[in-house]
């Protein structure tokens, strides 16, 4: 006879088969649990910056790596091997060799790239303004293309690439670019060259007044990028040497003591004035 306490009983056997039996999933689930809370990342880890490399060159300048992160820029000079960084928060220039140990630094606005190959130049900055004309794509990158007015070149800027725009400043000071939010990716004179004529007027010829200008003909490519990758974010790309000197000019750092020696050596030999005759 089934009286109510027998059904209640029979209930209670029927609970514990069913967790005997599903004992082992529920552990399963527990475990699984707790080890996706520990390998799951933290929200920050997960925003973390990512880090571009890009392969670029110059007329004046030449090959160069730029590195760049969303609050960091380094520039590496291959041809003359300095380097250029600045980074956030205070966003000094750094100019350095670390070989040789020496550095300057200044203001943003006490910097352009020319300073580094120039010694009487000025920390000028190319503000003309700049207006979007199209949108195209160059090293498989997404970019806007800007103009003058009048439009005597082209100026390439990255779309993809976000990072603040003093990075951007920078890398427009160093390539001496109009200034713009993008990083510059390419600058192309639009400007066409002429075929200059060596006839003259009768036998004088030879002594055109054009004789030393430029021959080449067609646009001329000023800034150009060869490759744009993506690599993970390290701090050591944009960390400053140490135990370097500081030096007060910054057209110092743009040759290197072996090569300042050799140009000593040339200028001397020029006036009859050897390495001898200067250490007597």
């Amino acid at each position: 006879m089934n009286t109510p306490r027998t059904v209640e009983v029979r209930a209670l056997r029927n609970r514990l088969r069913l967790l005997e039996t599903l004992g082992p999933a529920l552990a399963t689930l527990v475990s699984l649990s707790t080890i996706g809370s520990v390998c799951t990342p933290p929200a920050d880890a997960l925003k973390a910056p990512g880090e571009w490399l890009l392969k670029q060159s110059a007329v004046d300048v030449g090959d160069v790596l730029v590195y760049i992160s969303p609050d960091a820029v380094k520039i590496e000079n291959l041809r003359m091997g300095y380097a250029v960084l600045t980074k956030a928060p205070d966003w000094q220039v750094y100019c350095y060799r670390a070989k040789d140990k020496k550095y300057w630094t200044g203001c943003m606005k006490d910097f352009n790239g020319i300073l580094l190959r120039n010694p009487f130049a000025v920390p000028k900055f190319n503000q003309a303004i700049l207006h979007q004309v199209a949108q195209v794509q160059y090293c498989n990158v997404p970019c806007t293309e800007y103009r003058p007015n009048p439009a005597s070149y082209t100026l390439l800027g990255a779309n993809t690439i976000a990072t603040d725009t003093r990075v951007s400043e920078l890398l427009c000071r160093y390539f001496f670019v109009n200034k713009m939010k993008a990083v510059p990716l390419a600058r192309r004179n639009l400007v066409v060259r002429q075929e200059r004529q060596l006839a003259g007027n009768g036998s004088n010829g030879w002594l055109d007044a054009d004789l030393a200008r430029d021959l080449r003909k067609g646009p001329e490519q000023v800034l150009w990028t060869t490759a744009v990758q993506t690599k993970t974010y390290s701090s050591e790309d944009f960390a400053l040497p140490k135990e370097m000197t500081r030096l007060k000019d910054i057209g110092q750092i743009g040759m290197s003591n072996d090569t300042r020696d050799k140009f000593s050596d040339l200028f001397g030999e020029f006036g009859n004035v050897s390495r001898t005759d200067k250490n007597a």
